[in-house]
């Protein structure tokens, strides 16, 4: 699907990711997306925002729960995705689909955990 054929409506804006362990899951994210982390202290909220993008990581202990459970944000993939989902082992990730195939038009996709519990996947 191409940039110009979303629906508006549906456009994101900003992702929250939630942490329980900040700096782990920090080192996580910034490990398997080869990217920097800006981190920003608001009174008991850490946030870490991902460079370039419009993604965070958040961690405050009364509003912000890492879950197996629910919603999924997928990330368009790295290049070279056996590499990627070698970076998610070696955070302290687990591979739940490695990855495959949809369909011609789908594309392809993984999914996995993230250090915290999250489910995180990977589309092209």
């Amino acid at each position: 699907m191409t940039e110009s054929t979303i629906n508006p409506a549906m456009a994101t804006r900003w992702i929250e990711i939630p942490v329980s362990d900040f700096d782990r899951g920090k080192q996580f994210y910034e490990q398997v997306f080869q990217t920097d982390i800006e981190v920003i202290e608001l009174g008991d909220l850490r946030m870490g925002t991902f460079k370039d993008s419009s993604v965070a990581i958040c961690h405050h202990p009364q509003f912000y729960f890492p879950a197996k459970e629910g919603m999924i944000v997928y990330f368009k993939a790295a290049e070279d995705m056996e590499a990627m989902q070698n970076r998610v082992v070696a955070a302290g990730g687990e591979i739940l689909i490695p990855w495959r195939v949809i369909s011609p038009e789908q594309g392809s996709m993984a999914l996995f955990l993230d250090s915290e519990g999250n489910r995180v996947g990977v589309r092209s």
